[in-house]
């Protein structure tokens, strides 16, 4: 319970993985027979959702000020990016040595066929990564969500945009949008009402990202407005102060915003892909809506106890705002009238418990459970349901595997930092962004993000979140924050506490070159022309910058390979390299295409081999679905018969099994020609349906390995063809058995 604050004169405001082996024995055409584990091995793979042929894209960025620079450049991949989905890139699809993409001459448009290219001397086919997308909604949302009634953010234009849908045009207006909806919609067959023009809605969509501004409040809640736009059951109308008998007054939530659910509903599909990109040069700053949150908007937070200082994970660190914990004796420094910490309005949300004695703002952990998480408790602050205790569906995901969810960060982290490496070890960009696997394996992510939630700080000097200069020298980079450098400028010296021009801020993570601007706002404290801020020549701001995203980089890193981590600084800002792989935000683009690539060439990657016999395997594939009325009567599928109702018991207990998928169908393994015709042609005639396993690797060769678009570890795939193939958001399962060796 917080007190009131103190009034102060002056006060500053197997088969699975773990199957040794799988067992190959039996025929396809026999029962399965029930499962005995000490003689019969029977092991199931819950594979990804076929196709995906729906994309639901939210744009979630920063508009508070210094963000314009970004904004144009994200303006300009935004139309790269449309590209990359709806026109895909031919590749070469041979698995030795292949042809880079960027040498390839890339077809006009979405319906102009792969080109022939000459590959040493010999005549290459190539093929696109992915069928065009022709379904795609196109959300924009802003990081402003006001200052919970702290009072210190009402004179900013746009002071809380509410986590609704942006439709905002440079000049103040609004863009036409879908229906009015408030998004675009990508629909080049006219599936929705007239055929979209491909240049307007990628004119339409740079409008609508610069015109988000950056006039937004200055507490940047970017991972909350993803909440409350994507997941929060009942997003809240309105605050309310309540008065507490011998406390502070508490914020209290009222009503139910009816716009945010309406455009919700209208944007958000059950069988799309959901991919979350977020733009923001700050570390996320979302705050507790109920109870206190607002006192960290308010300047009312007093210092923490003197434990904070060095543990601030002690249980006697607390804020003098507070009666000590149970256990703890008052510290002498509560007492008085306690120096408040350096509390100009930017600092707010940073190193809270070490300051203040106490973390206002929502855990990580809540973003993480919110986009994997089935069912969710709105009334906790992680979100995750006690184990016995109520819950609700995850509006996310409703109908929507959790593996359909993406989350993209375009933060600040030094791009040299999260670049792959060329042949000389040099970080380089044409070679895109690293995974979150590959960061993880490289042990970068505690270098680069810590772990917030345990208050564990990034061990790389420029990522460290300081005032002063910071020491040490990082050994990703090669170089110190505080040296005359390319990545930050080095670290700056504080204004003086003293001075009119006190506004102190964070050391940067890194910066980048724009235009100049005699009026730049990152310039104001140099009004006598002398300042040591790297971005500035004198009142001239000549470049841009960004402090450590860190919270975002953990919601990266726990998404694993559905997160994309990208730098908000770029390599290059060169207007004559706009088509470069390398410049602005291409890479970001190139990265998150990378991630979605699978879902959407509909590969379904085996971490496992099976030895075929005469190209079959004694598998069965089962299709689960939600369905109102559950029919088998297609082409390629059956009903299965009562033999297998073990394996359908199998399917119901397993990891991966979707509750709601209570239609299942069993999809035929082709035969003869058929299977031939699916093991290594690209394009299967017309009339064949059903399934084939293909492998790709050295030591266990099927079928033709062009048609593999998984990777090393998982070079095999159960492709499907004709009129089984799933629709988006139905799910495919390979059940093999075979007796014991």
């Amino acid at each position: 319970m917080f007190r009131k604050p103190r009034r102060r004169a002056g006060g500053a405001v197997s088969c699975l993985a773990s199957v040794a082996a799988l067992l190959h024995t039996g025929c396809l055409d026999r029962p399965i027979e029930p499962i005995e584990p000490r003689t019969t091995k029977g092991a199931i793979e819950t594979l990804k959702s076929s196709r995906v042929d729906k994309i639901d894209l939210l744009l979630a960025i920063d508009n508070s000020i210094s963000m314009a620079d970004k904004q144009t450049l994200l303006g300009e991949a935004v139309p790269q990016l449309v590209d990359r989905l709806v026109n895909p890139r031919c590749v070469d699809p041979s698995k030795t040595a292949p042809v880079a993409p960027e040498t390839i001459a890339q077809p006009a448009g979405p319906l102009d066929p792969c080109p022939l290219i000459d590959k040493a001397g010999e005549p290459l086919q190539t093929k696109r990564e992915f069928e065009p997308v022709k379904d795609i909604h196109v959300g924009i949302i802003s990081s402003s969500l006001g200052d919970l009634s702290g009072g210190d953010c009402g004179g900013a234009q746009h002071y809380d945009d509410g986590g609704k849908l942006l439709d905002r045009s440079l000049g103040g207006g609004t863009v036409p949008t879908f229906g009015d909806d408030h998004f675009l919609l990508w629909d080049p067959d006219g599936k929705y009402g007239p055929n979209t023009d491909v240049s307007a809605f990628q004119g339409t969509l740079t409008e609508m990202v610069i015109g988000v501004g950056q006039t937004g409040c200055g507490y940047e809640m970017q991972l909350e407005s993803v909440v409350r736009f994507l997941v929060d059951p009942a997003p809240y109308a309105e605050l309310v102060r309540e008065p507490v008998e011998g406390s502070a007054d508490r914020n209290v939530k009222r009503g139910v915003d009816e716009d945010v659910l309406t455009q919700r509903a209208a944007f958000l599909r059950p069988d799309s892909l959901v991919a979350i990109v977020m733009l923001s040069d700050e570390n996320d700053c979302s705050v507790q809506a109920e109870g206190y949150g607002y006192f960290a908007f308010s300047g009312g937070l007093e210092p923490g106890s003197s434990a904070c200082a060095s543990s601030p994970d002690d249980p006697c660190c607390y804020s003098c705002n507070t009666d000590p914990p149970q256990g703890c004796t008052a510290d002498p420094a509560c007492a008085g009238n306690p120096e408040i910490p350096v509390d100009a309005p930017g600092l707010r949300c940073w190193d809270q418990k070490r300051r203040f004695g106490t973390s206002l703002l929502y855990p990580v952990s809540r973003y993480v459970n919110a986009l994997t998480l089935e069912n969710i408790d709105p009334a906790r602050v992680d979100l995750k349901p006690k184990e016995g205790g109520e819950s609700v569906p995850n509006p996310l995901l409703e109908g929507r595997p959790n593996g359909l969810v993406y989350f993209a960060g375009i933060v600040g982290v030094p791009w040299q930092a999260v670049a792959r490496k060329n042949d000389a070890g040099e970080p380089d960009l044409a070679r895109g962004y690293m995974t979150p696997g590959e960061l993880e394996s490289l042990g970068l992510f505690e270098a680069l993000a810590g772990d917030p939630d345990r208050l564990v700080p990034p061990t790389d000097p420029f990522m460290i979140e300081s005032v002063e200069p910071r020491s040490g020298t990082s050994a990703i980079l090669g170089l110190a924050p505080t040296s005359d450098n390319a990545i930050n400028g080095g670290d700056r010296t504080p204004a003086d506490p003293d001075t009119e021009l006190y506004d102190v801020g964070l050391q940067y993570a890194c910066i980048f070159d724009v235009d100049d601007d005699p009026e730049g706002s990152e310039c104001s404290e140099c009004a006598d022309g002398v300042c040591d801020n790297p971005v500035c020549e004198g009142t001239v701001q000549t470049h841009a910058k960004a402090v450590p995203g860190l919270r975002q980089l953990a919601l990266i890193r726990a998404m694993k390979d559905q997160g994309i981590a990208a730098s908000v600084c770029p390599a290059n800002t060169d207007d004559a390299q706009k088509t470069s792989p390398e410049y602005g935000y291409n890479p970001a683009v190139g990265a998150l295409v990378d991630a979605l690539k699978d879902d959407l060439a509909g590969q379904e990657c085996l971490p496992f081999s099976i030895e075929a016999i005469a190209g079959q395997v004694t598998c069965l594939v089962v299709q689960s679905s939600r369905a109102d009325s559950c029919t088998c009567d297609g082409p390629g599928l059956s009903s299965p018969p009562a033999t297998h109702d073990n394996v359908l018991a199998f399917i119901q207990s397993s990891e991966g099994y979707d509750d709601a998928e209570t239609c299942f169908c069993e999809v035929a393994q082709l035969e003869a020609d058929e299977l031939q015709a699916c093991q290594n042609d690209e394009q299967v005639p017309v009339g064949i349906d059903g399934w084939c396993y293909i492998d790709a690797s050295p030591t266990s060769p099927v079928g033709n390995p062009d048609l593999v678009g998984c990777g090393e570890t998982e070079p095999r795939v159960v492709r499907v063809v004709g009129e089984p193939k799933p629709k988006s958001g139905a799910t495919l399962h390979i059940f093999c058995t075979g007796e014991g060796s």
